[in-house]
C-alpha cells in the first residue's frame, strides 16, 4: 500500500445526514483525572454558544458539541456531526478569548460548510480510483476548504462581536514555530483572513 492510500484508510471517516441544529454540548469531563477540564471546556462552549447564536442556522448538523482534550501539540478538529475538538495546548496558544473564539469559528465553518462529507467523498472516490497525482489534488482540497472556512470564519467572529482580525493573528501565532513551508501556508491564509475582517470593519461591523 503506497503513503497516499494509506492516508485514505487513516483519514476515512463516516459523514452525517442533514438534521437540524440541537442545543450546544458540554463535554464531560474526568474531573479527577483532569483538574483543569471543567473550566477549560466550560470556557469552550461558552464561546462557542455565542458564536452560534449569533450566527446560523446550520441545517447540516444534529448538535455541536465542544472539547478541550489532553495535547503538547496546538490543534483543532471538527466532524460532521458538529462534533468541536481543541488540544489544551490550542487553549493555551491562544492569548485572549478572541484568539480562542477565531478557532472555534473557524471548525463551525469547517461544520457548516460540510468539508468533512467534501473530504471523505474525495477519499472514497481515490480509493475506489486512484489517480498518480490523487495525493497533489488532496492537499490542492484541503488548502480550498481552509481558506473557505477562514473567509466564514472572519464572518462568524464578527456576527458575534468578536475581533474580525482575532483569527489572522491566531494563523500567524501558530505559523511561527513551524516549517517554513508550513508557516508560509499559514501566513498567507492569516493575510487573506485579514482582507476580509479589513473589508468587515470598513462597512461597520458584521454583513
Amino acid at each position: 500500500m503506497n503513503a497516499f492510500r494509506a492516508t485514505l484508510v487513516v483519514l476515512l471517516v463516516a459523514s452525517s445526514a442533514a438534521h437540524a441544529v440541537a442545543p450546544v454540548a458540554v463535554a464531560a469531563p474526568d474531573v479527577r483525572a483532569k483538574p483543569w477540564a471543567t473550566e477549560t471546556n466550560a470556557r469552550v462552549a461558552s464561546i462557542g454558544g455565542r458564536l452560534l447564536a449569533a450566527n446560523g442556522p446550520y441545517p447540516c448538523v444534529c448538535s455541536f458539541r465542544f472539547e478541550v482534550v489532553e495535547g503538547a501539540a496546538a490543534f483543532a478538529y471538527s466532524l460532521g456531526d458538529g462534533s468541536i475538538v481543541l488540544s489544551r495546548a490550542m487553549v493555551a496558544a491562544a492569548e485572549s478569548d478572541h484568539e480562542l473564539a477565531a478557532v472555534v469559528a473557524h471548525e463551525i465553518a469547517h461544520v457548516a460548510l460540510r468539508h468533512s462529507k467534501r473530504r471523505d467523498d474525495f477519499l472514497l472516490q481515490q480509493a475506489r480510483w486512484p489517480s498518480a497525482d490523487g495525493a497533489a489534488l488532496f492537499k490542492a482540497l484541503l488548502w480550498q476548504i481552509e481558506r473557505k472556512a477562514d473567509a466564514l470564519g472572519v464572518r462568524i467572529l464578527a456576527n458575534a462581536e468578536y475581533d474580525p482580525m482575532a483569527l489572522a493573528r491566531s494563523l500567524r501565532t501558530l505559523a511561527t514555530p513551524m516549517h517554513p513551508t508550513e508557516a508560509r501556508e499559514l501566513i498567507a491564509r492569516a493575510d487573506l483572513a485579514e482582507a476580509i475582517a479589513s473589508a468587515i470593519r470598513s462597512m461597520g461591523g458584521a454583513f
